[in-house]
């Protein structure tokens, strides 16, 4: 949005615009690429992401993202996974990339590389508010 944001109705739409960014209703694909997720190959990580979603047709959003926090399991990815939780995995390569997406796009089952996590809700620092995920 390249608008100028001169009134509170402003802000609001470019609010709705940020939260439609952040939690869009199809799958999103965050690869961690910062320095360290990029000295352990994010940028591979993120092309065969980019390479399966295509292949297969997948409506998902692939989208670098700067540090997600657990830089001993480097390259990190996180699925946000639409009408479900956030799940973070580690440790990924474009092999299990691939699997993690293959069957997703199978049933929406997530394969091929074992979750660290999965996140429920998250707050938001700057304002208070939290996000509620399926």
């Amino acid at each position: 949005m390249s608008a100028i944001l001169r009134t509170q109705a402003d802000l609001d739409r470019a609010a709705a615009v940020g939260r439609e960014t952040l939690y869009p209703a199809r799958l999103k694909i965050l690869v961690g690429s910062a320095s360290c997720g990029l000295a352990a190959g994010a940028a591979a990580v993120e092309e065969a992401a980019v390479e399966t979603v295509k292949r297969l047709g997948i409506p998902a959003v692939v989208s670098r993202t700067g540090c997600i926090g657990f830089c001993q399991r480097e390259p990190l990815v996180d699925l946000l996974l639409p009408g479900g939780p956030r799940v973070s995995f580690g440790n990924v390569n474009p092999r299990s990339m691939q699997a993690l997406l293959e069957s997703w796009a199978a049933g929406g089952e997530l394969k091929g590389c074992a979750p660290l996590c999965r996140w429920q809700r998250e707050e938001h620092a700057a304002d208070g508010t939290t996000h509620e995920y399926a």
